[in-house]
């Protein structure tokens, strides 16, 4: 393997994941400043206090269906792809067992 293959290796997980935190942070902004210049014009002439109203419920049902359901799937998808989680898991299964037989 070459030199420039293995600096990739070691070191673009780490850019990625100063990215993803970047692209984190920026969000909410983004959507303030679309939401700001949205809710400004009234559409569907509809006042900015009941298009708040509208967003707040809709936040939490999203917060709810996340944290429920994609958050976990996103966890479960993880730990299979990463060898070491796997062979921890087994680990702990392995430990548990032993331990029920010796109670």
């Amino acid at each position: 393997m070459s030199k420039k293959t293995k600096w990739m290796q070691k070191d673009i997980g780490r850019y990625k994941t100063w990215m993803n935190r970047l692209a984190t942070y920026l969000v909410p902004l983004n959507f303030s400043m679309i939401l700001y210049l949205y809710v400004l014009g009234e559409p569907l002439g509809i006042t900015w206090q009941v298009w708040t109203v509208v967003l707040f419920v809709f936040l939490v049902f999203i917060l709810i269906f996340d944290v429920l359901v994609v958050f976990p799937s996103e966890q479960r998808y993880t730990t299979q792809k990463n060898p070491e989680w796997v062979e921890l898991r087994d680990d702990v299964k392995d430990i548990k067992e032993i331990l029920k037989g010796r109670e």
